[in-house]
Order: C-alpha cells, then sequence, then structure tokens
C-alpha cells in the first residue's frame, strides 16, 4: 500500500483474479446489439454467451441465431427449461455464482435475457438497442428479475 504495508496474499489473489477476469470481459465490452448476432460486430443476449463461450472457454454451444432450430437444439432447449439431467447446464442456487457462469432474468413476465458472470454479483450482458456492459444483478433492476443461475458442465 502507500504507507509500504505489504499486502495480504488473500488480497493479492482476489486482486489477480479480478484483473483477470477484467482482462477476458473488457474484450466483449461496447459491442452493439444485434438479433440473433453471433460476432464482436453485433450480437443478442444469447449471442454474448456464445462467443465467450466460443472464443474464452473452448466451448461449443448451439448458436439458436436462426429462427428455425433443429429438434436437437429445440430440445436443449426444453432440458435446460425442464431442468433435466441431460442438459450441459447445472442449476446453481443465486449465491453461489462464479465467473462464466449464466444467470437467467425474467423480462416483460418471460424468462428471456440472460448474462455472464464476471465476479460474484456483477454480469457481463446486453439488452435491445444497447451496447455489452458490465452491471450488478444483486441490486437494482435486475435484482427481482434473477430467475436462475446455470453453469455449464464444461466450465467446472
Amino acid at each position: 500500500d502507500r504507507n509500504g504495508a505489504l499486502a495480504s496474499p488473500t488480497h493479492d489473489k482476489r486482486a489477480l483474479s479480478r484483473a483477470v477476469q477484467m482482462m477476458w470481459s473488457r474484450n466483449y465490452v461496447g459491442i452493439p446489439y444485434l438479433r440473433a448476432g453471433r460476432s464482436i460486430s453485433g450480437t443478442d443476449c444469447y449471442g454474448l454467451l456464445w462467443l465467450i463461450y466460443r472464443d474464452v472457454l473452448n466451448i461449443t454451444l448451439a448458436s439458436y441465431a436462426t429462427e428455425t432450430i433443429d429438434a436437437a437444439e429445440r430440445q436443449e432447449v426444453a432440458d435446460l427449461i425442464a431442468d433435466r439431467a441431460k442438459s450441459p447446464w447445472l442449476t446453481l442456487e443465486p449465491g453461489f455464482e462464479r465467473e462464466f457462469d449464466m444467470v437467467v432474468f425474467r423480462r416483460a413476465g418471460i424468462e428471456s435475457h440472460i448474462g455472464v458472470v464476471v465476479d460474484p454479483g456483477r454480469m457481463l450482458h446486453i439488452v435491445d438497442g444497447g451496447e455489452s456492459h458490465i452491471e450488478t444483478f444483486v441490486s437494482g433492476r435486475w435484482k427481482t428479475k434473477l430467475i436462475a443461475v446455470h453453469r455449464h458442465e464444461a466450465s467446472k
């Protein structure tokens, strides 16, 4: 610190972890909204998750970028919603989220918005007409809209 005292090892680890998180996430801040977009030129909320999982975690998710999805994609969505065992998404209690988990929110009465956790209580997300940005989901407008937290089995 400024007085010459050494920071605790725990504090150093947290600071390093936050710095690493911000390194990957900053590459995805400022992307414009584009319905069904799946690139840094433009994306929707699911597309942002899709890009991050592809580019950072090397995990391939279904694209869902077209109006018509195949039977396997339709089943994956149904499994996620029903929380069936064969879904690759594990459901967690809010408060146990970590980097790269998916948070699901209700908008206009429908479970229709997702974000990617950058650190507990904060997500990277994008909404119609805006740009991707980091925002808290444990207070403010998103707190009461949080429906679920999911972790992909391959990101454990």
